[in-house]
């Protein structure tokens, strides 16, 4: 699969020069981490552009990103060649100067960069953790039980890899305080309670949006889904594969024998230091279930996860369900192979017209129909998509959203070209091509 292949169809142009138009209208739709973050970054670089976010809820940060309490810090596999260590190995450090670089404008959100623990409690894991300390040492360090301990402020019987830089962030309300900036620095509308129900493509190539069967008169260049689980819910973006994770948090009271936690804690899970009388830990994983209700019962198996793990730690045997004071249950969304789904949205159809069935690059210009000078524009032209960041969005989302706001506005993506393609949404659409080659 060649670089160009999965650049912004607008790259194609030999004539393609960075959008600084104060005209340009841009939509986004969805309420959550990489909505706000992708609204920042867009008017980061080029801030006379005219922003409208639809948000289905109430208020911003409702779904996906609704937790109390989120953890940053990277997924670093063993081998660093890998595709996904290379993307968290920028993303991770990328996303804490992010926030950091968004609190100094006066945006308060909740957050502490108290650093993260990731627990090496089997032998597995021991060996696991130690190679990632040895390929990352700029992002982690290999530590034992009693250092874990004292930086903890609790008894903890495993070693860890630590990351310092690390910490938690409140992301409802990064997204609401975020929103508020942006609102009253530059040409940003937010609307909740707007359901988008349909997108339009003009014949002038712009972009209209419906709301409940009604259309927004609005017409728009570009539109951005940001929807999570439901970013595929339109034609135009039903072909991408989608998985919805269900994950339900529970929180302690700040009377628990867990509360002088001092620093993130991840296990088979994970538990954040107290924060306004609230302690998160959990969570629950549970894949293809969409269902964002809250139960008791889901309280129970997270308080069984983390006692399993601290089995002979008198901290974690004193907790019972009488200390779990509320819980929050949210969907993820993650792709087939685990990687984020980030850039514009190609059809089939342009697919098979554009795309070389043997080797997935794209075919040579006196190949296509017509025998045309530069490659056309995807029939969906100015449709972008950003969902599949999983568990660790916080993380992500900075980086991916400074990616997207680079090939929309024809601006050089912060991206190498491997991990350009390996996020790209086309990957798959390509992958398909070349699989299904012998039965056309």
């Amino acid at each position: 699969m060649n670089a160009e292949l999965f650049k912004s169809a607008a790259s194609y142009s030999p004539i393609a020069s960075p959008i600084k138009n104060h005209n340009h209208k841009i939509a986004i739709i969805g309420g959550g981490i990489s909505s706000i973050c992708l609204a920042y970054q867009l008017l980061t670089l080029s801030p006379k552009l005219d922003i409208t976010l639809y948000c289905s809820d109430e208020i911003l940060g409702s779904r996906g990103s609704s937790n109390k309490q989120g953890a940053i810090y990277p997924l670093l596999q063993g081998g660093q060649f890998s595709v996904l260590a290379e993307l968290y190995d920028l993303c991770y450090p990328y996303s804490v100067n992010f926030y950091k670089q968004i609190n100094t404008l006066n945006v308060n959100f909740a957050h502490q960069w108290c650093g993260v623990l990731q627990q090496a409690f089997t032998p597995e894991l021991i060996k696991r953790l130690q190679q990632i300390a040895r390929e990352w040492p700029s992002h982690g360090q290999f530590i034992s039980a009693e250092q874990s301990s004292k930086l903890a402020n609790l008894t903890l019987p495993y070693p860890s890899l630590y990351f310092k830089d690390g910490g938690w962030i409140w992301p409802q309300e990064f997204c609401q305080k975020t929103a508020e900036y942006l609102t009253a620095n530059f040409n940003l509308s937010i609307k909740t309670n707007t359901h988008i129900s349909k997108l339009n493509q003009t014949e002038q190539h712009k972009w209209q949006l419906e709301s409940h069967a009604e259309l927004i008169p609005a017409l728009f260049d570009q539109v951005v889904v940001c929807s999570g689980h439901l970013t595929n819910q339109y034609i135009q973006t039903q072909q991408f594969d989608i998985i919805p994770i269900r994950g339900q948090v529970s929180h302690l009271s700040e009377t628990s024998t867990a509360s002088e936690l001092k620093t993130v804690l991840c296990h088979n899970g994970y538990m954040t230091p107290a924060h306004n009388q609230v302690q998160c830990f959990g969570a629950t994983f549970e894949r293809d279930n969409n269902n964002e209700t809250s139960n008791l019962a889901d309280n129970l198996k997270n308080l069984d996860q983390l006692q399993q793990v601290y089995e002979q730690q008198e901290w974690a045997k004193q907790i019972t369900e009488h200390d779990i004071v509320g819980q929050n249950a949210a969907i993820r969304a993650t792709s087939q192979d685990h990687h984020p789904i980030v850039g514009e949205v190609m059809s089939d159809d342009w697919v098979k017209d554009n795309v070389d069935q043997n080797n997935g690059k794209l075919k040579r210009l006196d190949k296509l129909i017509g025998k045309p000078k530069t490659y056309p524009n995807s029939d969906h032209h100015g449709l972008f998509i950003m969902t599949g960041l999983g568990a660790r969005g916080l993380t992500t989302a900075p980086l991916m959203a400074k990616h997207l706001a680079s090939l929309m506005l024809n601006q050089q993506s912060p991206l190498s070209d491997r991990l350009i393609k390996s996020i790209a949404p086309m990957r798959f659409q390509v992958r398909a091509l070349k699989r299904n080659k012998g039965t056309h």
